[in-house]
C-alpha cells in the first residue's frame, strides 16, 4: 500500500517538503482528490490525497486552513499543496499544529510541478504498490508496457536515491563503473581512482541496500538497466 512517506520516492515527487515532519507518513493513500470547491464532504470516503493548486487557493475568499481541518476530520490520508507566488504561499501555523496532532501529512511542491503529472505517478503507484511490485517482476511490468522506463528505474534504484546524497552518488558511480568493467573490481577501482578494497565495500553495501546479491546475473541486469535508463533520462535533462 501506498503511503505519504513512499511519495519523495516518486520522480515527480523528488522536490517534496513535508511541512508536517514525521506526522502522517504511514498513512496509506487510496486515490488522489483535486476540489473544485472548499467543501470535500460531498466527495470524501477516508484515505484520498488532497491536491491543492492555484485554480481553487487564488479564488476570493479561500480559507486554506479550513480546508485542511476539513480534510482532517474526513480522515483524508494528507494533502499536497502546491506552492509559489502565485499559489499558496504560507500554511497557517494552527493548521500545522493540528495537523500534527491528528497525525495527518501536509506536503508542498513547488508551483511548476504539472499537476496531472502527480495524479498519474500517485496513481501508477498505487497500482504497483497493490499489486506488489518487486525487482523479480519490475522488469516484466516494464516489458509489459504496465509502468515506463522511468517508472522502472527510479523503483530499482529508489533504495539508493533514498541513502544521503554522498552515499548514494558514491554507490551508483561505482556500480556504473562495476558494469562497465564487466564486473572487474581492479579495473573498476582504476576507473574510480580508488582502492580496490573500497569497490568491495560499495558493492557490499549495495548489496545489503537491495536485499539480494549482485552474484546473480539477473540482478545484475535490472540494475544495469534502470542505470542506463537513469544515465539516458539525466543526458535529456531529466532527473530519475
Amino acid at each position: 500500500m501506498l503511503t505519504c512517506g513512499d511519495l519523495k520516492n516518486l520522480p515527480v515527487l523528488q522536490k517534496i517538503k513535508y511541512l508536517t515532519g514525521d506526522s502522517g507518513l504511514a498513512n496509506p493513500i487510496r486515490w488522489t482528490f483535486v476540489p473544485e470547491t472548499e467543501k470535500l464532504e460531498p466527495w470524501i470516503h477516508g484515505g484520498e490525497l488532497l491536491l491543492l493548486s492555484g485554480a481553487l487557493s487564488q479564488r476570493r475568499g479561500f480559507r486554506l486552513g479550513q480546508v485542511l481541518l476539513d480534510a482532517m476530520r474526513l480522515k483524508m490520508a494528507g494533502a499536497v499543496l502546491l506552492v509559489g507566488d502565485s499559489y499558496i504561499q504560507k500554511v497557517p501555523r494552527e493548521a500545522i499544529a493540528r495537523a500534527i496532532e491528528q497525525d495527518f501529512a501536509i506536503m508542498a511542491i513547488p508551483w511548476n510541478v504539472p499537476l496531472v503529472d502527480i495524479q498519474e505517478a500517485v496513481a501508477r503507484a498505487i497500482v504497483m504498490s497493490d499489486t506488489q511490485l518487486t525487482l523479480d517482476n519490475a522488469l516484466d511490468f516494464l516489458l509489459q508496457g504496465r509502468i515506463s522506463a522511468r517508472e522502472y528505474a527510479g523503483f530499482v534504484l529508489a533504495p539508493f536515491l533514498a541513502q544521503e546524497e554522498r552515499t548514494c552518488r558514491g554507490l551508483l558511480e561505482t556500480l556504473e563503473s562495476y558494469f562497465a568493467c564487466n564486473g572487474n573490481t581492479i579495473k573498476a577501482a582504476e576507473l574510480l581512482f580508488v582502492h580496490r578494497n573500497t569497490v568491495k565495500y560499495r558493492l557490499g553495501q549495495a548489496e545489503a541496500i537491495l536485499g539480494c546479491s549482485l552474484s546473480d546475473a539477473g540482478v545484475r541486469l535490472k540494475v544495469q538497466l534502470a542505470l542506463y535508463i537513469r544515465s539516458q533520462e539525466q543526458d535529456n535533462g531529466k532527473k530519475v
